[in-house]
């Protein structure tokens, strides 16, 4: 279907030249410092009003560069992540269009759709005589930028340029990162994937604040010698903190802290602020909606009970859909933007599990309190470390329940008295399944982890407040109690014996 769309639509021009990316092992600032050299070249070939830039890319860190090139050279660009789409584009209003994934195929298809296209061909041989500083400073407005994406949960498309979207962009970005036009916002790296390596610098590039993308080897050590007044960091970073020295103590007392991508230890986070004086934010959901939750962190249950942003609309569904009542378990969902529907919505979105009565699914289990705080409990689908890959648990586990012929088995990757990761197996049953087999089971885990824990339970706990499902972290509580049915442990050598 898609190709005789395109056929349908096509014109004739055969001068393109094919697309090559051998460019994944540069930084982010080394691609951009030498893309930057090669836009200035090709845009000389490219007219501003008509032309347009088809550049194929796998890294998505080169197609973000790709794209800060040429918006700095004040092109507007178009990303395509599903060639369905382009049949709906309107490319007379824009100059430059990335695409990832194209086949030989599909670009003489697009050299017929987009006659006046220019197909380049980047390598590293052509990027070779540019240099990269330690830093890379953005200050200037750039022109609008328009997303079209395919993924699990529908089409949808995120446009920001001049017009609503981009001051619901703007207002979005003041309002949950306290941005001025006097900010100046340090990134220790520019991940394209995320809030911070997204929304929030093009939030900053239309508001004409200062970005900092930093290759330093230390974030912290960047920071310090940086005037930022804030950054945005995940919390693997938050622990960089406690090894600043006394030299890097130079950061601005005004310096605020933006903690994102996961859970924040709150001793951790309480150390860190005694130790800096500076102000620390913890946020949620950054990358999906903006910020949903955030908190400035005082004391320790300001990393626990995290208010909603007040633009957000935040509800706690049960599995039937029906909102839960509070200080009840249930699945934390978040009201979709307030924009034009047509925009991101469609029938294939909104019947996907991700979605539901105009909410986001975020896949966390969360307690909502009297005075509309919200605790983020757990992942509703679990994960295992193998190997320092994270697999789902769903699959494993109905693995195990039909090796074991039982009904309810729960994993769990944890560690050992030695610190080391080991596996803990669960399993619901009147009677224990035999040492054989067991052990044979076991052996399939044995290279990822140290030591493999089987616990017999005769009935595993359920939530009854609003999910009646297993009740995951009672069994671990369970599984330290004396009263089990049976515990059978099989240890493996450490793999430098």
């Amino acid at each position: 279907m898609i190709i005789q769309q395109l056929q349908f639509l096509a014109n004739t021009n055969p001068h393109k030249l094919a697309l090559q990316d051998d460019l994944w092992h540069l930084t982010y600032q080394e691609l951009y410092k030498k893309v930057i050299g090669v836009a200035e070249t090709y845009a000389q070939n490219i007219d501003r009003e008509t032309g347009i830039v088809i550049i194929n890319v796998k890294s998505m860190a080169l197609k973000w560069v790709l794209i800060l090139a040429f918006r700095s050279k004040g092109y507007s660009t178009v990303t395509v992540s599903d060639l369905n789409l382009l049949v709906d584009l309107k490319l007379s209003d824009v100059v430059a269009l990335f695409h990832e994934g194209l086949t030989d195929d599909l670009i003489l298809l697009l050299d017929k759709i987009v006659p006046d296209a220019l197909i380049i061909k980047f390598s590293s041989s052509d990027l070779n005589n540019f240099e990269v500083p330690d830093d890379l400073v953005l200050d200037s407005r750039w022109g609008g930028h328009i997303e079209y994406t395919s993924g699990s949960t529908g089409n949808y498309k995120t446009v920001l340029r001049p017009g609503i979207e981009t001051k619901l962009l703007i207002d979005r970005a003041i309002s949950e990162f306290h941005i001025t036009p006097e900010s100046i916002f340090y990134f220790g790296s520019f991940h394209p994937g995320t809030a911070v390596g997204n929304k929030v610098p093009l939030a900053c590039f239309y508001l004409g604040v200062t970005c900092i993308f930093s290759q330093r080897p230390s974030f912290i050590d960047g920071l310090g010698h940086s005037n930022a007044d804030r950054t945005f960091i995940t919390p693997v970073l938050v622990r960089d903190f406690l090894t600043i020295t006394d030299a890097q103590k130079t950061l601005r007392k005004d310096l605020k802290i933006f903690c994102g991508g996961g859970f924040l230890d709150s001793a951790l986070a309480m150390s860190i602020k005694s130790k800096l004086s500076c102000s620390i934010f913890i946020n949620y959901a950054a990358t999906e909606c903006g910020v949903a939750l955030q908190n400035e962190i005082h004391t320790e249950e300001d990393t626990v009970w995290i208010s909603p942003i007040p633009s957000k609309t935040i509800k706690i569904f049960d599995e039937q859909l029906n909102e839960v009542e509070i200080n009840r378990e249930g699945f934390l969902s978040i009201q979709l933007e307030q924009c034009d529907p047509k925009s991101y919505m469609n029938d294939e979105l909104t019947s996907h599990d991700s979605f539901h009565q105009g909410f986001f699914h975020t896949g966390d289990i969360a307690i909502k309190r009297a005075d509309g705080k919200i605790r983020v409990i757990g992942r509703e689908k679990n994960v295992i470390n193998l190997g320092g890959d994270k697999k789902a648990v769903e699959p494993i586990e109905a693995m195990l329940n039909r090796s074991l012929g039982v009904n309810n088995v729960c994993v769990f990757s944890l560690q050992d008295e030695s610190g080391l990761p080991s596996m803990t197996i669960v399993v619901e049953a009147s009677t224990s399944p035999s040492d054989e087999l067991l052990t044979g089971i076991a052996r399939q885990f044995g290279d990822f982890f140290s030591k493999v824990n089987f616990h017999i339970l005769p009935l595993f706990p359920v939530q009854l407040s609003g999910l009646m499902k297993v009740d995951r972290k009672e069994i671990l509580k369970k599984i330290n109690q004396e009263n089990l049915l049976r515990t059978f442990n099989i240890k493996f050598k450490a793999k430098n014996d």
